[in-house]
């Protein structure tokens, strides 16, 4: 077999490599990979593998599985090797069809404790983090990118400037359409092979635009195929897949947020299971969004390319601002316009940050029934009870035996009453 990172030199397997490769290099390298593994581990060659029986074979695997499980390898390393042995059997017209069992072993301690921040601890990994890194966080957790629609496997493609609908660099100057930001993952850079679209919210926007203003500012000049995130120490356009992970694998670290760099796609999905709960959300616009196959999917890709209708593409940017109150790790004009800070200041008497920030600022009826609920539980628990309230209002209250506590951004007052 060929040493790692290069094809192999045997006209057969480089044939099976090449064949591979057509629908994914990353998969051609790892099975290249694990079939040499697997040889050398039983004692064979590809060429021996080929001319077995197949209940030669299902014994050769079968021993295969009750090392590996022995070794505590994971169950995802021996499914791949069994993967790679299956394919290049196929390559040679052989069906490996008897069944082989992998026990349930070597998952990972780490995975298993592996816990999705919260938008605090989001938060804080992204005001930890180099503006780059941080752009990098943003799209993956508030529009669900996979780390290869940022910069594929071999850093030769990846996330363009004219990915991003609406933004343009024209005469030195960026112009950055008001968010939520549309951006498109190309099928090259899909990883089931379909283009799609996701959005990016406030946040995320802001971060992109304090980033390619600054490339610009050095006297980079961007265009429609400018990268969107640029590799460290080097001239070459792109960033690798696995560059990708390191820089947010660094910008979690940096707060002790031990979780792999994927963590966000799972923030992303989490987030918006949320919302979706909350009926901001459908399922299929989630899906979409997370670039998973389904409903929308199948009914609008055709000749190679999402085809959205615009009602559509309208209905489904409604949608995902309505979701960024959930997704961002700061507070948004969509929750509530002009009256966002009232309704937060008031809500806040009776929930927490986070707990506010479940709930939908826009909806006044939301906002109401929460304040009821709120005052609902506060007056069954013993203790102060509080409120907030305008300065207009302090005389009143003092005078039927409140106290005030203190001050709300200099206009309203935090009073409690004892009892």
């Amino acid at each position: 077999m060929a040493p790692k990172g290069s094809p192999p030199t045997d006209s057969a397997l480089l044939a099976w490599y090449r064949n591979t490769a057509n629908g994914s290099r990353i998969t051609a390298d790892v099975y290249r990979r694990r079939l040499a593994a697997f040889c050398r581990e039983m004692s064979t060659s590809p060429a021996g593998l080929a001319n077995l029986t197949d209940k030669d074979l299902r014994d050769l695997m079968v021993s295969f599985v009750d090392r590996e499980a022995g070794k505590g390898r994971a169950r995802s390393y021996i499914e791949s090797s069994l993967k790679a042995v299956r394919s290049w059997l196929l390559h040679h017209g052989r069906k490996a069809s008897l069944p082989v069992k992998i026990p349930v072993t070597g998952i990972s301690e780490r995975l298993e404790s592996e816990e999705i921040p919260t938008p605090a601890q989001l938060r804080a990994a992204l005001m930890a983090a180099t503006p780059n890194e941080r752009l990098t966080c943003a799209l993956m957790a508030f529009s669900g990118l996979r780390p290869g629609a940022i910069g594929n496997y071999l850093g030769n493609d990846g996330l363009r400037i004219s990915d991003l609908i609406g933004v343009k660099v024209q005469g030195g100057r960026l112009e950055v359409p008001e968010p939520p930001l549309r951006i498109r993952v190309r099928a090259t850079n899909s990883k089931a092979g379909h283009a799609y679209y996701t959005f990016l919210g406030e946040e995320g926007v802001e971060y992109l635009r304090s980033v390619l203003q600054a490339r610009l500012e050095k006297g980079e000049e961007l265009g429609p195929d400018t990268d969107v995130i640029h590799p460290y120490r080097t001239e070459k356009k792109f960033i690798r897949t696995m560059n990708v992970g390191d820089q947010v694998r660094l910008a979690l670290r940096r707060v002790g947020i031990p979780a792999r760099p994927y963590v966000l796609r799972s923030y992303f999905a989490s987030r918006l299971l949320e919302a979706q709960n909350a009926g901001k959300v459908s399922r299929d616009y989630s899906e979409y969004w997370m670039g998973h196959r389904g409903g929308v999917t199948e009914q609008h890709y055709t000749v190679g390319r999402a085809r959205l209708t615009e009602s559509l593409i309208n209905s489904m940017r409604e949608a995902y601002q309505r979701c960024d109150p959930y997704l961002s790790t700061l507070p948004t004009k969509y929750r509530g316009g002009g009256n966002t800070e009232a309704f937060r200041v008031l809500l806040s008497a009776y929930y927490t940050d986070e707990e506010v920030g479940k709930i939908d600022l826009t909806d006044t009826a939301a906002v109401i029934e929460a304040l009821r609920r709120g005052a609902a539980k506060t007056a069954t628990q013993a203790g102060p009870k509080q409120q907030v309230i305008a300065e207009a209002e302090l005389p009143r209250y003092l005078a039927d035996g409140w106290v005030a506590r203190m001050p709300v951004n200099g206009s309203k007052f935090v009073v409690e009453r004892m009892g």
